[in-house]
């Protein structure tokens, strides 16, 4: 009887130190299970990042060895193939199609590794905004139907159907988009005004300086500067308007990732928005069906 008493002196005690000891156990055993996964699984935007970063500098380094180019202009054409912009102006040789061929298909596996890993960013948290909603507008249909219990009626602020969060961050992406469209436009107007260009799209017969523009230099107004822009953030990318010297390709390469990044969040959270005020209407519809006759819900 003593021994039995002694091996459970605190049976509820002795019971938590082995629930503890399990969870520690599977705890342990997942960890180990982690780490056994490819590295791709374990961190995918670090792999991610860091491949695309090895992708452009190939690019850069083979086109500069065997087309010849400066780094400047290898860096604005690997950009241009990064972000799907391709101007055109400047190609590659004869020699040089077949590396492009492959490296575009390269580019190609890697952008769809990105792609999904953003896309899967967005779903996951456009099905947190709407499981979100969801309960907002089940707290505001349980208080309701509190208040026709009571006898009172709802009020105007406690159907609104509110937006602001939305409509605040596609403002925001609206204004960093506007800045790097104000920026690029900015920059070509003052340094870019007229440019006889350099390298392979050098025009002939062109002088620099005052004579530029009597000479058969590009010339840029604000509307086509602002042209240019919004068609390389969008990724469109004509090539009737391109960057020309070697400062504004460096300018340029650089903006054009920028840009390109806030064209994408306005497009994205703008559809955020329109998917959220149409649920709000269908909130409404849902909300006055059942009580049509005692409450009333505003948008």
């Amino acid at each position: 009887m003593a021994r039995a008493l002694a091996k459970t002196p605190f049976p509820e005690h002795d019971k938590a130190l082995m629930d503890a000891g399990e969870a520690s156990s599977e705890s342990d055993e997942d960890a180990a299970l982690a780490w056994d996964l490819p590295l791709y699984v374990r961190h995918p935007t670090k792999v991610n990042i860091i491949a695309l970063i090895l992708y452009a500098a190939l690019g850069i380094c083979v086109m500069s060895f065997k087309e010849d180019w400066t780094f400047v202009t290898s860096f604005y054409v690997t950009v241009q193939i990064i972000t799907t912009v391709g101007y055109g102006d400047i190609a590659p040789t004869e020699s040089g199609e077949l590396f492009v061929i492959f490296y575009v298909l390269l580019g190609t596996v890697l952008l769809a590794g990105l792609l999904d890993r953003v896309t899967e960013s967005l779903l996951q948290t456009s099905d947190q905004r709407l499981q979100e909603s969801l309960e907002a507008f089940r707290t505001r249909m349980v208080r309701s139907d509190n208040q026709d219990s009571a006898g009172s009626t709802c009020g105007p602020a406690d159907g609104i159907f509110t937006l602001s969060r939305s409509v605040y961050s596609l403002l925001r992406w609206m204004l960093v988009y506007l800045f790097f469209l104000s920026a690029w436009v900015a920059y070509f107007m003052i340094f870019e005004g007229c440019s006889c260009s350099y390298g392979a799209t050098r025009i002939d017969g062109c002088e620099d300086g005052q004579r530029c523009a009597a000479t058969g230099g590009v010339q840029l107004s604000v509307l086509s500067a602002s042209y240019m822009g919004v068609i390389t953030f969008s990724t469109v990318g004509f090539g009737d308007f391109s960057p020309k010297s070697r400062k504004g390709r460096i300018f340029g390469s650089i903006c054009m990732i920028l840009g390109i990044m806030a064209f994408g969040k306005v497009v994205t959270h703008e559809s955020w928005f329109l998917g959220g005020f149409s649920r709000g209407w269908t909130e409404i519809d849902l909300a006055r069906w059942p009580a049509a006759s005692s409450c009333c819900i505003c948008l």
